[in-house]
C-alpha cells in the first residue's frame, strides 16, 4: 500500500513537474512569440521609414532634377533669347546699312541728275544766247536798212554814213549785243568823225581817246576788289570804247578819222585783255 501511494505520489509529482515544464515552456514561447512579433514590427517600420526616405529621397532628387532641368530650360531659353536679340540687331544694323547705300545712291543719282539739269540748262542759256545775239542782229541790219531806206529816200542827192553805238558787240567775252543808237549823218567837207560824233552824242575825250559816250564810262584799270570770277578766269583788264571802221579795228584816233559815203563806224563798249591790241 506504501509502495502504491509512493508511486502515485511520483507520478502525481512527474504529471505536476510535466505540466510546470510546458508552461515554462508555453510562456517561453509565447514570450518568443511576442518577441518575435515585436521584431516583425519594429523590422516593417524600419522598413517602411526606409521605404518613405527613399521616396523621400527619390522625390528630392525628382524635384532636383526637374529644377536643375527647369534651369536648364531657362538657360537654353535665355540663349535662345540672347541670340534671337543679336540676330535682330544683326539685322537691324544690315538694314541701316543697306539703307544708307540706298539713300548715298540716290544722292549721287541726284547729284549725276542735278548736273545734267544744269549742264541742260547751261546749254539751253547758251543757245539761247546764241539765238538772241542772232535776232538782235537781224533787228539791228532790218531796222539800218530800214533807217537807211527811208533816209535815202530823203537825201538822194547828199552823201550820208552812218554811226552805231554799241555795247559787247566785239571783244571776247561772248555777251549778247545791243545797240544804244543807230543814226544816218550827212557828210560835210573836212570833218573828221569826233566832230560828228559829238555834235550827235554826249561825248568826253582827250586827245581823241573817247572815255565816255552817253554816260557810259570807261573803267580802266578795273580794282582787284571788283573783278568777279568770270573776270578773273578771262583776265579782263578794263572796259573801254573802241572804234571799228566797216567792221575792222581804226589804227587811228577819232580826230584823225575821216569817212567817206557809206562808210559805218561803230563805236563800241566791252571787255578786253591783250588780245585786244593782237587784232584789227
Amino acid at each position: 500500500m506504501k509502495v502504491i501511494k509512493k508511486s502515485i505520489c511520483s507520478l502525481v509529482l512527474m504529471i505536476v513537474i510535466i505540466f510546470s515544464g510546458c508552461g515554462e515552456v508555453s510562456q517561453v514561447n509565447t514570450k518568443s512569440n511576442k518577441d518575435t512579433s515585436l521584431q516583425k514590427i519594429v523590422n516593417q517600420e524600419e522598413i517602411n521609414k526606409d521605404t518613405e526616405n527613399i521616396s523621400t529621397s527619390k522625390k528630392i532628387n525628382k524635384e532636383g532634377n526637374n529644377a536643375s532641368n527647369k534651369q536648364v530650360e531657362k538657360n537654353k531659353g535665355k540663349e535662345n533669347i540672347k541670340k534671337d536679340n543679336e540676330e535682330q540687331e544683326n539685322k537691324i544694323t544690315e538694314y541701316i546699312k543697306e539703307d544708307s547705300k540706298i539713300k548715298q545712291n540716290n544722292k549721287d543719282s541726284e547729284k549725276i541728275k542735278t548736273k545734267e539739269i544744269i549742264k541742260d540748262k547751261q546749254n539751253d542759256e547758251n543757245v539761247k544766247g546764241e539765238e538772241i545775239a542772232e535776232v538782235q542782229q537781224n533787228n539791228v541790219k532790218t531796222a539800218l536798212e530800214a533807217s537807211s531806206n527811208k533816209e535815202l529816200k530823203v537825201k538822194d542827192n547828199k552823201e550820208i554814213f552812218t554811226i552805231i553805238i554799241s555795247k559787247n558787240a566785239k571783244g571776247y567775252t561772248e555777251n549778247p549785243e545791243q545797240i544804244i543808237s543807230s543814226k544816218k549823218i550827212e557828210i560835210k567837207d573836212n570833218t573828221n568823225f569826233m566832230t560828228y560824233l559829238k555834235d550827235k552824242f554826249d561825248v568826253l575825250e582827250k586827245g581823241g581817246f573817247i572815255y565816255e559816250i552817253e554816260g557810259i564810262h570807261n573803267v580802266y584799270p578795273i580794282p582787284k576788289s571788283q573783278l568777279t570770277e568770270k573776270q578773273k578766269k578771262n583776265k579782263i583788264m578794263g572796259i573801254d570804247w573802241f572804234v571799228y571802221l566797216n567792221g575792222e579795228k581804226c589804227n587811228t584816233g577819232a580826230n584823225d578819222l575821216y569817212v567817206k559815203k557809206g562808210d559805218i563806224v561803230r563805236v563800241d563798249y566791252h571787255q578786253w585783255d591783250k588780245r585786244e591790241f593782237q587784232s584789227k
